[in-house]
């Protein structure tokens, strides 16, 4: 329920959570506190469309970061709505659906700094649901004697997109494996 995942978010964390339609795009913004929820004016195909061009922007060597500000400004009506309480929150948690799922929603402008990416202002996470944070155990609550959380993650993975066996032969010999792979 809605009071079941307000009670979950911690204190300065806005979950957005996406349900693209035929014709528009759902935004669902919930804290601890509050929640809206919006219609942006963005079809399914729309956002298939810019997070093509997203993704071009972002596997293109030579783009520039600017360049991939660009292919990400396509995004701007989808967060709109929600720029005064991203400009407050401290993380975001995001809940994609549909082709979403394939934007890294860090690279996308901030809506308040459009010459900035979104992480540049606070810590961005996807999930796959609000249900989710229930099974996520909340800091500090399996916490060892010197105070450090047991349940710490690093985790690494392989750069390599292609299938190309020049392209992977070229990056892997640039980028050595890690230690122990």
């Amino acid at each position: 329920t809605l009071a079941t995942t307000q009670a979950l978010l911690p204190e300065g964390v806005l979950l957005l959570s996406f349900s693209p339609g035929e014709k528009d795009t759902l935004l669902f913004a919930v804290t601890r506190r509050t929640y809206a929820v919006h219609r942006v004016a963005l079809s399914e195909k729309d956002m298939e469309a810019r997070v093509r061009r997203l993704r071009v922007a972002l596997q293109d060597a030579d783009a520039t970061p600017a360049d991939v500000l660009n292919a990400g400004s396509g995004f701007a009506p989808l967060l709109a709505p929600v720029r005064t309480a991203i400009t407050h929150a401290k993380r975001l948690l995001v809940c994609p659906d549909g082709a979403l799922w394939y934007v890294p929603f860090g690279a996308l402008p901030d809506p308040s700094h459009p010459n900035a990416f979104l992480i540049e202002g606070r810590p961005v996470t996807v999930t796959s649901s609000a249900t989710v944070l229930q099974q996520i155990p909340s800091r500090g609550s399996e916490s060892t004697q010197e105070g450090k959380n047991k349940n710490n993650l690093v985790a690494f993975g392989d750069p390599v997109y292609s299938t190309d066996a020049v392209a992977v032969g070229t990056l892997r010999s640039v980028l050595a494996p890690l230690p122990g792979t």
